[in-house]
């Protein structure tokens, strides 16, 4: 190294700046977000984004609502949307039956305690 580069600064002409972004990592994206009617059934509506976004490697609904590449198309977002919703609601019951047990069975425990009241 010579004594009047600047240890962090690319030699000149070599293009991109520090924080610059490079690769063209953007797309297309569209939101799919799920309603309510009057009946309270679910129906999905899915739109375009103004401008493209990232590219993940992974796309998690957040809520009721899923960004997604606009190249998936409309139903494998609310496939995914919907699919991903039931799976969480299906954990969210498993939960809940097991803390469920261990509240019963705790409570079967404190059932066979003494009665210290003095009344």
């Amino acid at each position: 190294m010579h004594t009047n580069e600047e240890p962090n600064n690319p030699p000149a002409g070599r293009g991109a700046q520090k924080g610059e972004q490079v690769a063209y990592n953007r797309a297309p994206h569209s939101t799919c977000e799920l309603f309510t009617n009057e009946s309270d059934e679910y129906y999905p509506v899915c739109q375009p984004m103004s401008t493209p976004s990232l590219i993940r490697s992974e796309y998690v609904p957040i809520g009721r609502q899923l960004h997604y590449p606009t190249k998936w198309g409309r139903k494998k977002a609310a496939t995914h949307l919907l699919e991903f919703k039931i799976e969480d609601l299906h954990k969210q019951i498993e939960s809940a039956q097991a803390e469920l047990s261990k509240l019963k069975k705790c409570l079967e425990s404190v059932n066979e305690w003494p009665d210290d009241s003095k009344e």
